[in-house]
């Protein structure tokens, strides 16, 4: 089993397309995400608003905690 960093997307804006979301961001770079209201995949690319800037932020995040770890291990 791949492990993974879960993250949960609630929308605050009632007119949001997406208000509640599952991200599982993969060690290998890749995600799922997951719509828990109707329990369907959803693909990066049909993300919009607040959901696409939390996908971004929670990515970059995930980048610089990875390339850290690999400073302090290979330093």
């Amino acid at each position: 089993m791949k492990s993974c960093y879960h993250f949960r997307f609630i929308a605050e804006d009632a007119k949001s397309l997406w208000k509640d979301l599952t991200f599982r961001f993969y060690r290998d770079g890749s995600v799922t995400i997951t719509n828990n209201d109707t329990d369907v995949r959803i693909h990066p690319k049909q993300l919009s608003g607040a959901a696409l800037d939390f996908y971004i932020r929670k990515r970059i995040y995930l980048i610089k905690t990875d390339l850290q770890e690999k400073i302090v291990k290979y330093a």
